[in-house]
């Protein structure tokens, strides 16, 4: 976050943009925790851009490999999977709306598949944890402005 934040302040006039591929519930729980708004998610639907920008970039990384319906990622031979001990969910977990729909939308993530995600970064969009760190990031930036040699 402090990075992003950074690199905004060095480009305050870009839109940027976190993709995440999510091999877990517990790493898709990052977006909530993080984030206000990110995509997919259970409590709306992407908007045209964000949709947009999410297929192009999976597209673009992970080629026919990419199912652009589910929005996953599987590849032929696993590339990497949780170890079964991360990959089971206790009862706690699946009282979490999160969990439940990273699970309806990546049923094969125990296999390696991988749920493509995107979330902006920008401070109106993060939670007070994310936004103080992106606000570092940006401080840093700039304190590293050169000042006016006139």
């Amino acid at each position: 976050m402090r990075l992003a934040g950074r690199l905004h302040g060095e480009q305050p006039e870009l839109r940027h943009f976190w993709f995440l591929i999510s091999k877990g519930p517990r790493t898709f729980r990052y977006l909530p925790a993080f984030a206000c708004r990110f995509y997919p998610s259970w409590s709306e639907a992407s908007p045209p851009f964000e949709a947009s920008l999410l297929d192009q970039l999976a597209r673009e990384h992970f080629g026919e490999n990419f199912d652009p319906h589910s929005g996953v990622v599987r590849f032929a031979a696993s590339r990497g999977h949780l170890r079964q001990a991360l990959a089971e969910i206790s009862a706690r977990e699946l009282r979490l709306p999160a969990v439940r729909f990273f699970l309806a939308r990546n049923p094969g993530y125990a296999q390696g598949d991988e749920l493509c995600c995107l979330c902006e970064l920008a401070p109106a969009n993060l939670k007070p944890v994310g936004r103080r760190l992106f606000l570092k990031g940006l401080a840093d930036a700039e304190r590293e402005v050169p000042a006016c040699s006139k």
